[in-house]
């Protein structure tokens, strides 16, 4: 592939996610400083005044000394908790100053990294910059959401991973799932039989770093984990088949309650929700079986099957907000880094861009309250996604192993 297709490709991807941004922060400022609207009608963004909560709730609950209390729902892992002790004493801005710099960081070395198809710093500069500033970025940040953690962890095994430092790709993998229970799909890369070494050093990890979080829970232990069945129950009566967070996801079943919702309205949607839930279950069961076959029969390449994996994760959880969109940007870099010809790359391209955009322009408002929108982001961005899978999965490639070839690093 010439230099001159990579760089095409590059910033295809970033003046989509320029262009879409510049749109959002400007319509969001109409509708504030010209049109006098309050949020939600003033923003793409959740509830100014809920701003960091997520991290300021999270570190009540750790001041309390039973993390998975009743003053929050934590659904993390124990090791989450061993994570969490460095900023139990500090401001929820300091906290949120921190995360702000790991979700930047890792965001704009990995760009500036995978852009070195650019001609000279300044682009590339440029290019990484965009990418910080993206949708996922910001909205993480502006909850404070952990999933930030989680993030640089699959960041650094995608970046080692591709680079052919497996060993490293597998401690930060570890890292991951021992945090929560998604980036267990990632596995896929490791089951093959010359891999089995650092699936054990992986899973091996993970057992230790959850006997740390473990321990930081004694004496509390049983009774915490106890709370953490009961929250997982309860998040899944509250955001997936409840309202709470619906306006800011991307999930398949959070856009088909959307499309219910459109058409037939509230009470539809709960009933719908109540009623379809268990069904769905099955169906992400089924779609994320089916993505761990494509990954190990196929072999479709390393940046390929990231983007896969990633897709079905987004797509088939009944809850997936809108911060978990922060995955999609390691398998984006490694997309852009790419030296192989890749068949429909622009419009693979257009679709990552279009995946980083805020779309949740808030024109409508739930009936029940005032001040939760119901987003045309609900039905749009798993389209999007969906889209990005389909293309992805059709767009056809050399078929290259797990990556060891077209890595990241020049």
């Amino acid at each position: 592939m010439t230099l001159g297709i990579r760089g095409r490709r590059i910033w295809t991807t970033a003046s989509v996610v320029f262009v879409g941004m510049a749109v959002a922060w400007s319509f969001s400022a109409a509708n504030s400083a010209i049109l006098g609207r309050t949020w939600p009608l003033s923003s793409f963004l959740f509830d100014p005044a809920d701003r960091f909560a997520d991290l300021t709730n999270l570190l009540m609950a750790q001041r309390q000394g039973n993390p998975y209390g009743d003053s929050v729902i934590m659904i993390y892992f124990p090791f989450t908790n061993v994570l969490l002790r460095p900023l139990v004493d500090v401001s929820r801005e300091l906290g949120a100053g921190l995360l702000l710099s790991m979700a930047a960081g890792v965001t704009g070395c990995m760009f500036f990294i995978c852009s070195h198809g650019l001609r000279g710093l300044a682009e590339r500069l440029v290019v990484s910059l965009t990418f910080v500033l993206s949708y996922p970025v910001v909205f993480a940040v502006d909850r404070g959401n952990l999933e930030i953690l989680t993030y640089v962890l699959v960041a650094a095994f995608a970046l080692c991973w591709s680079s052919g430092r497996q060993g490293f790709a597998a401690v930060a993998l570890s890292g991951a799932i021992a945090m929560k229970a998604t980036p267990v799909i990632f596995l896929a890369f490791l089951l093959p039989r010359r891999h089995w070494k650092y699936l054990a050093i992986c899973l091996l990890l993970v057992l230790l770093e959850t006997l740390a979080g473990l321990l930081i829970l004694r004496p509390a232990m049983l009774t915490s984990l106890s709370s953490m069945l009961d929250n997982l129950s309860a998040y899944n009566d509250k955001y997936a088949v409840g309202d709470a967070g619906f306006a800011f996801g991307h999930s398949l079943f959070g856009g088909a309650k959307g499309f219910v919702t459109l058409i037939l309205g509230d009470e539809q949607r709960r009933t719908f929700s109540a009623a379809v839930f268990p069904i769905f279950v099955v169906i992400a069961i089924f779609a994320h079986a089916s993505a761990l076959v494509y990954v190990l029969r196929r072999r479709p390449g390393f940046w390929r099957g990231l983007t896969v994996l990633t897709c079905v994760s987004l797509l088939f959880m009944p809850v997936s907000a809108d911060y978990r969109l922060l995955l999609l940007l390691a398998p984006c870099a490694l997309f852009l880094n790419e030296r192989a010809l890749i068949r429909n790359d622009r419009l693979i391209a257009v679709l990552f861009g279009l995946a980083f955009v805020p779309k949740g322009f808030n024109f409508l408002v739930w009936e029940s309250s005032s001040t939760v929108p119901m987003t045309l982001s609900t039905v749009l961005s798993p389209i999007v996604i969906l889209a990005l899978l389909i293309t992805v999965v059709w767009s056809g490639q050399v078929r290259d192993g797990y990556g060891e070839a077209g890595g990241c690093c020049p």
